[in-house]
């Protein structure tokens, strides 16, 4: 099984460069595109598949929809991604993998689950990433969180294993 990582919603608005989200975290811990495109690329690099949660998807979708300024190429770079997830265009995780995620006995589950974390600010669709990631860790294989989330951070499945990154190419 090909290790994944699993990016949030905050690092996919920095990938699209969402007018308003382009950046996300603070301190040391800054996200932009640039940083995010050379990470995405180390991941893919590392033999990583990225895979895009349905609820980021969607969340990310409605950010586009409220930014400001001209969207045109935004919905292209997002409807292009929602393409490539769905062929599972390399290196995104074909996205009809998550189609038993969101079962009765999923949402039961959330229903039992999440309200104590929902006192603490952890939404559900942060908490849905979260879960996804013991589930894709209980597939076997190596599974990585992607966020600059700290609440999320603070949730997730122990421990989250570390990005393996291969050596820079120097150019001569």
């Amino acid at each position: 099984m090909k290790p994944v990582v699993i990016l949030d919603t905050n690092i996919l608005c920095c990938l699209l460069q969402v007018p308003g989200k382009e950046t996300a975290g603070s301190g040391e811990d800054r996200w932009d595109f640039s940083r995010a495109d050379t990470h995405k690329q180390e991941y893919i690099d590392g033999g990583y598949d990225l895979f895009v949660p349905i609820v980021c998807l969607i969340e990310v979708a409605t950010h586009i929809v409220n930014a400001h300024g001209n969207k045109h190429a935004l919905i292209a770079r997002f409807t292009t991604l929602l393409n490539d997830l769905a062929d599972g265009t390399s290196p995104w995780a074909p996205v009809h993998t998550q189609a038993d995620f969101w079962s009765a006995e999923r949402l039961r589950a959330f229903a039992r689950e999440w309200p104590q974390r929902a006192i603490s600010g952890l939404s559900l669709a942060d908490w849905s990433l979260a879960v996804l990631v013991e589930k894709q860790r209980a597939l076997g294989g190596t599974v990585a969180l992607w966020t600059a989330d700290a609440l999320l951070w603070a949730h997730a499945p122990a421990p989250i294993p570390e990005m393996a990154i291969p050596p820079r190419r120097h150019r001569r």
